[in-house]
């Protein structure tokens, strides 16, 4: 749409406009009509019942004279007060076109009044040709603008899609890591609970007092889970899955021992460490708490009763971290490691006292470790135990975070 001066004609004029007729009419602000003269009804080929309070100026236009209006000529309007030489096209009653020139002003009231001017040309093959190719030019400019913004509202449903998705998988994870890791320490309690009731008569005040603390303990342990499984959800919620510190191994082995302990003394296993002195450990705390609290779990799960667990934590000669848990347990066949670290795989299996499990804490162990950059690897003989070893590389764990 253009925005045009009736002109006096001169030698580089392609269409020549004659004998202008005129009609008016008064608009509310929001383009309802309110008032017209006759020629303006005679013009538009609509009576004075169909038009005044039921119609807005821009009913009268074709498509892209509407959309011009809207996005153009009302907000111009209210902007200067007054606008001049705007043409439009009106569709008539029986569907034929007719060109007009309009001025509009506010007036004190607020209304639109408004002069229209109907143009007659003088047909002019030339100029009707480059009008019709502007017109197809302008048409084709329109398309392509809308069509560039189809496609970047496609592209953000997308990401919106993809961001729902990223989101339900995390809640899924969450609440598979609840149901995986919450368990065991519940199950602790329920078994105090139980032993108490059974045995309220027999206990001493000494042995009360030690019940009690031991029960206190594991309820600690587990309000700290709730709380790191937690901060643990929320950071995945973000968007930014690691938050790497300076640890010091002892904090994560003594806090991985007291939530492990109930479930190990069930079956009088016995937990070793051994922990390198002056070392330090870098990675995110709750991320590598869950990975050893796994570990520790599952060769709890798989050793038999009155077993041995060791954790060791140590340095390799280029300076990585090393993270192992060694069982004497039943072990793993070849084929059996490698459906274990298979990824996305959560099977679970039962333990030597008929434990069960969900199958998701390896996978989200696997997980863990690739978000640090490290490796997990598995050693086993069926029958006499396993070795699951965890390398940290802090160097490429920053190149993680870099590229985050």
């Amino acid at each position: 749409m253009e925005i045009v001066k009736v002109a006096e004609r001169s030698k580089n004029s392609e269409r020549v406009f004659h004998q202008p007729s005129t009609a008016s009419f008064v608009a509310e602000s929001t383009g309802i009509i309110i008032e017209a003269s006759d020629s303006f009804f005679s013009l538009i080929q609509r009576s004075e019942a169909e038009v005044l309070n039921r119609m807005y100026f821009q009913n009268l236009l074709p498509m892209g004279g509407k959309i011009y209006y809207n996005s153009q000529y009302a907000p111009l309007l209210q902007l200067h007060g007054k606008i001049n030489d705007v043409r439009f096209e009106i569709v008539r009653r029986d569907h034929s076109k007719v060109l007009v020139l309009v001025n509009s002003q506010i007036n004190r009231e607020g209304k639109i009044e408004s002069r229209i001017t109907e143009l007659k040309p003088r047909r002019n093959i030339q100029s009707d040709q480059s009008t019709d190719k502007a017109k197809i030019q302008e048409m084709s400019d329109e398309i392509a603008r809308l069509k560039s913004q189809l496609k970047e509202k496609n592209a953000k449903i997308n990401e919106q899609e993809e961001e729902l998705e990223r989101l339900d998988a995390i809640k899924n994870k969450f609440f598979n890591v609840v149901s995986h890791d919450m368990k065991s320490p519940l199950c602790g309690l329920s078994g105090f609970v139980n032993m108490i009731i059974e045995n309220a008569d027999d206990f001493s005040k000494d042995r009360m007092l030690e019940v009690s603390k031991q029960f206190k303990d594991t309820i600690d342990g587990t309000v700290q889970l709730a709380d790191n499984l937690i901060n643990w959800a929320q950071s995945q919620m973000n968007g930014f899955d690691i938050h790497p510190e300076i640890i010091h191994p002892e904090e994560l082995v003594n806090e991985v021992l007291d939530l492990c302990s109930t479930s190990a003394r069930k079956k009088n296993i016995r937990l070793a460490q051994d922990i390198k002195e002056q070392m330090v450990v870098y990675g995110d705390r709750n991320q590598l708490t869950f990975i050893l609290r796994n570990l520790v779990n599952n060769a709890i799960k798989f050793t038999h009763i009155g077993g041995l667990i060791g954790i060791e934590i140590s340095e390799n000669e280029y300076g990585d971290s090393v993270l192992k848990v060694t069982d004497n347990g039943i072990g793993l066949t070849e084929s059996q490691i490698g459906a274990l670290l298979m990824q996305n795989r959560n099977n679970s299996t039962l333990g030597t006292s008929g434990e069960k499990g969900t199958g998701m804490g390896l996978m989200l162990t696997q997980e863990f470790v690739q978000m640090h950059g490290g490796k997990l690897e598995v050693t086993s003989k069926k029958g006499e135990g396993s070795t699951f070893k965890i390398t940290l590389n802090p160097l490429e764990l920053n190149k993680k975070l870099l590229a985050i």
